[in-house]
This record gives structure tokens, sequence and C-alpha cells, in this order.
């Protein structure tokens, strides 16, 4: 009878080591859960701002280069008016006005030019 209640005592300590195993395991894997919430969370709000950079330098590029052609924009009318009186006589070019070559007055030109300029800033703003 001894022999049978120190056995029962010894299945015991057992049962009772492995029930604080598995709540110890249990433990571990509600930490473990919690940090991959954690983790995934936190890679969610780095490709948002990854998305966010990349949109943003997009429309930096854009933009840089809208300033760009808009620095070579007066360079190119110089050369391309440079080059018309060059091979004009004088007295043709002072008679070519923008209205005989049917662009209209200079400051429906200047208007129009001011419009596209807001329109492509505005374009830019929304990319």
């Amino acid at each position: 009878m001894v022999a049978l209640a120190s056995h029962f005592q010894n299945l015991e300590a057992v049962k009772q080591k492995y029930k604080a195993q598995v709540r110890r395991l249990c433990q571990e894997n509600a930490w473990i859960r919690d940090e991959l919430n954690s983790t995934q969370q936190q890679l969610r709000t780095a490709m948002q701002n990854i998305a966010q950079l990349e949109e943003e330098n997009k429309r930096l590029k854009f933009m840089n280069s809208i300033k760009k052609f808009d620095e070579d924009l007066p360079e190119l009318a110089d050369k391309e008016g440079d080059q018309a009186e060059q091979q004009r006589p004088a007295s043709d070019v002072h008679n070519s006005t923008l209205q005989e070559l049917g662009f209209g007055d200079e400051q429906h030109l200047k208007l129009h030019l001011l419009l596209m300029m807001k329109f492509w800033l505005l374009v830019a703003r929304m990319l």
C-alpha cells in the first residue's frame, strides 16, 4: 500500500509539473502573439511612410522638372528669337508681331501662360 501511495504521489507531482509547464507555455505563446501583433503594426506604419515618401519624391521630381522647364523656357525663347532675327532682314522682324503671327496680343499671351503655370502647379500639388 505504501508503494502504491508513493507511486500516486509521484504521478501527482509529475502532473503538477506538466500543468506548470503548460501554463508557462501558454504565457509564452500569448507574449509571442503580442510581439507579432506589435511588429506587424510597425511594419504597416513603415510601409505607409514609405508609400507617402515615394509619392512625395515623385511630386518633388515633377516640380523640379517643371522648374527646369520654366528656367529653360526663357533661354529657348531668346535663342529662337535671336535665330529668327538673324535669318530675317531688320525691317521684316519689325513688322512681324505676335498678332500678325496669329498668337493674339501680348497681354492675352501672358495671361494664357500665367493660367497654364497655375494649372500645372495645381496638378503637381495633387500628385
